[in-house]
Order: C-alpha cells, then sequence, then structure tokens
C-alpha cells in the first residue's frame, strides 16, 4: 500500500525560498526604495546626495560599487565689516570636482564671516588621499576704504558698498552675482540639472530724504535676492537707480540672508536690524544610484532570489518523489 501522498502549497514554499533567498545575500544588502544609502537622497532619477551643512566629525565612505563620485563646494560668505561704515560682504567661491569612487572624504564646511569682531570667513575643504579641493570664503567689507568685500574667487566689491560675488564683480551698488550649479557643471553630469544659485555678494542699501524716502535700488540678480533683500511699500516707484516712497527707510521690509547659500552678508545702513554675517557655505557629494549603499544591484538581488527560490524548488520536488 502507497504510503500518503505529502503536497506542498506554492505560497508557503515561495515564502521559504524567499527566506532562503534573503540568508543567502551579501550581508548588509539593503533594498531601500530610492535606491540610496541611508545618508543619501535621491534627488533625481539615478542621482544620490549627501548635504553637509556643517563639517562633519568623521570621514565619509562611498558606498561600494558606484561609478561615479561629484562634489560641490560653496565657500562661507563674507560678513559686513564692524569697523568704519557698514558695507555688503563677498560670496564664496563655488567650485566643482571630481572624485574616486574608492575612499575616504574628508569634509570641511565653511562658516560665514561674523559681523561682530570682523571675523573672516572660511573656506570649504574636501580631501581625499592626498589630494585636496578648495573653495574659499568670501571677504568681509572693508569699511575704512569703502569698498564692499571682494569674492572667494576674487571678483570685487564696489565702491557704493555691495560685495563681490561668485559669478562676477558688484557694479554700481548691485551686488555680484552668484553662480548657478548647472552654468559651470560642464562634464559634471550629476550636477548637470542643479538649478540652484550660491555665492552672491552681499548688498549695500541706503536712503536719503524725510517726507519722500528714496532707497537705492540692487539688482536681484542669481545670489543677490539670496544676501539680503527687500521689499518696498505698494506706493514705491523707480525713478533711475532710486525707488521712491511717501515715508521713511523703516518702511521697507528686509528678508535676511539664506543659512548654507555662501552668500555675503548684506548691509542696510543702519536703517534695518537684520543679521550682517555672512551665510555659512556647504558641501554636496552626489553618486550614481545604481548600486547605491552596498555594492549590490536591487534588480540583481531580485534575480538572485528567484534563482534560489527555483533551485529549492528542485530541491524540494525530488524529496517529495523520493519519499512516495
Amino acid at each position: 500500500m502507497a504510503g500518503p501522498t505529502r503536497s506542498l502549497s506554492i505560497p508557503a514554499f515561495s515564502a521559504a525560498g524567499l527566506l532562503l533567498g534573503a540568508s543567502l545575500l551579501p550581508a548588509g544588502t539593503a533594498f531601500a526604495a530610492d535606491g540610496c544609502g541611508g545618508d543619501a537622497t535621491l534627488i533625481a532619477d539615478g542621482i544620490c546626495e549627501v548635504t553637509f551643512t556643517e563639517t562633519p566629525t568623521s570621514a565619509w565612505t562611498p558606498p561600494a560599487g558606484i561609478t561615479t563620485l561629484q562634489a560641490l563646494l560653496v565657500g562661507g560668505g563674507g560678513a559686513v565689516s564692524d569697523v568704519g561704515d557698514e558695507y555688503g560682504g563677498g560670496g564664496g567661491e563655488v567650485v566643482l570636482v571630481e572624485l574616486s569612487t574608492t575612499g575616504a572624504v574628508d569634509v570641511t564646511v565653511g562658516t560665514g564671516g561674523l559681523n561682530v569682531g570682523n571675523v573672516d570667513s572660511e573656506s570649504s575643504v574636501v580631501g581625499q588621499g592626498s589630494t585636496d579641493t578648495t573653495a574659499r570664503g568670501g571677504g568681509n567689507s572693508d569699511g575704512l576704504n569703502d569698498f564692499g568685500g571682494s569674492s572667494g574667487n576674487g571678483n570685487l566689491g564696489d565702491s557704493e558698498g555691495s560685495g563681490g560675488g561668485a559669478g562676477g564683480a558688484a557694479d554700481n551698488s548691485n551686488a555680484g552675482a552668484g553662480v548657478v550649479v548647472s552654468d559651470i557643471a560642464g562634464g559634471f553630469e550629476l550636477f548637470a540639472a542643479d538649478d540652484r544659485c550660491f555665492g552672491g555678494g552681499g548688498v549695500n542699501l541706503y536712503s536719503w530724504g524725510v517726507p519722500t524716502a528714496h532707497v537705492r535700488a540692487v539688482s536681484p540678480a542669481c545670489g543677490g535676492d539670496n544676501g539680503g533683500w527687500f521689499d518696498f511699500p505698494d506706493t514705491a516707484t523707480l525713478n533711475g537707480i532710486w525707488w521712491e516712497f511717501a515715508g521713511t527707510a523703516d518702511d521697507v521690509d528686509a528678508v535676511p540672508t539664506l543659512a548654507n547659500t555662501g552668500n555675503g552678508g548684506a548691509s542696510f545702513g543702519g536703517f534695518i536690524e537684520i543679521p550682517e554675517d555672512g551665510s555659512d557655505g556647504l558641501v554636496a557629494i552626489r553618486y550614481d544610484a545604481a548600486l547605491a549603499s552596498t555594492g549590490f544591484d536591487v534588480t540583481g538581488a531580485i534575480a538572485s532570489a528567484a534563482v534560489l527560490v527555483t533551485a529549492g524548488a528542485i530541491i524540494a520536488t525530488r524529496r517529495r518523489k523520493a519519499s512516495n
């Protein structure tokens, strides 16, 4: 008499096979939905980014298996000098660099200059092995010689008092423009669509006249509105390079410098109280997402698990036949 027939349900078998497959995958394999490691963000299809807004306590290690590693560095912005007259600070330098896909990366994020005590800004630095890449900090304004600060890459501030930007010198009180990353990306394909603006010079506004206020206009070129900006009353009209309106300069609302943009501190002639420090810089590291965090492609992992499931099915079928 034949023995009892054993049955094996497909769902139960599939679960067992998947568990077997999972147990045999490389240690640390992650099936992250975004395809990036735990410290990175998927910012575009196939591109992961790790952003540092302050200097980390330890070196950053690239994930295994990636094929491209590139970094954006923005130096700290210069401050409004507290020595002599107040003028805008210079924007931090903006730099892109190609890194090796292996080897720890040391990151230093440059801080912005400080108005009180006239503390200089700092450079942002990325080091790998024996090679360092630097984005220099912007200069503080020169209150004794009536000049805005120069940018970290040497674009001059203006004698009207605005700071130079990473994208150009100040001009007739207009702050120097910053840099749109995609404009300098060139062969840096991971940053080719990055439309952020960094390193704008700090604006310098001053006014005169009562009861009609006259306030110098400043062009909001890339970075200019990040280096401190202002909102006029609805009644204001532009007359050449001046905005005119009934009232006083206290009726103008100021917008402080944005954090971690490397923009120079803005000067509002003392009539509007806002922070006059430079903005801190940043370091952003990008890599391809295909093999992010583990060096083991998600698609490959699933395929490997399927192979293991199939192998498990063959073994289970043979065992069942042998027991009949």
